[in-house]
């Protein structure tokens, strides 16, 4: 009976904070009632205070529910992995393995696809939670591309000339997400299947090998 309580209050939780981030993607966080989150959810109202006592409570277990979900998402596809001493080689190849992990993590997971707004919203417009996504997520995924980047390009990874480098690397991924209507009308495409993130990758490999020096021997 208890196992079965705990499952009911899990999947509680689970469609409160779908509904939240929904509505608070596209409503923000004054726009957004607990009232209208609570009857999307087909959850009592009472619901939302059990399970996270406020509204403000609720916007962190999002933010918290998006990092987590990224992160995982992450180390799922690239698994354990030692990435110190590398060669510059071997660099440039975990350089662009993460990248195509964001790549697929970003653009090909529809689960991610309803986390676009909430975060969206808070890089224009920070709230207090916003160090939620950028401890826990954006600033480790930056620092891990500047290690790689300093690795293969045989620089400083806390250099102004690295931070930029590598933004201007995910900058070629984010915009198929934050830009997604121009992208894809500009470029005849309907979503992104296979064939496309395939295209994607090819040319984040080429641009990872050319902003980092690579030897025409070294490519991969």
């Amino acid at each position: 009976m208890k196992r079965v309580y705990k499952e009911d209050a899990v999947h509680t939780r689970q469609k409160l904070l779908a509904a939240a981030i929904e509505s608070f993607g596209h409503y923000g966080f004054d726009g957004t009632s607990i009232r209208d989150i609570a009857a999307t959810a087909g959850v009592n109202i009472a619901g939302i205070a059990y399970h996270f006592g406020g509204k403000d409570q609720l916007y962190r277990a999002c933010l918290e529910h998006i990092t987590e979900t990224m992160r995982h998402g992450l180390s799922e596809r690239l698994g354990p992995r030692n990435e110190t001493s590398l060669s510059p080689a071997e660099a440039r190849k975990a350089l662009k393995d993460t990248l195509f992990a964001v790549t697929e993590l970003l653009l090909a997971t529809p689960k991610v696809a309803s986390f676009v707004h909430v975060v969206v919203r808070e890089q224009m417009d920070p709230s207090p939670a916003f160090d939620i996504l950028y401890t826990q997520f954006m600033d480790p995924l930056h620092r891990r591309l500047c290690a790689l980047w300093s690795m293969a390009a045989k620089s400083d990874p806390e250099s102004e000339a690295t931070k930029i480098a590598v933004f201007s690397l995910l900058g070629q991924v984010l915009l198929f997400r934050i830009a997604r209507a121009g992208a894809f009308r500009r470029m005849g495409w309907r979503d992104i299947g296979e064939r496309e993130l395939n295209a994607l990758k090819d040319r984040i490999a080429i641009n990872v090998d050319l902003l980092t020096g690579a030897q025409q021997g070294d490519r991969r």
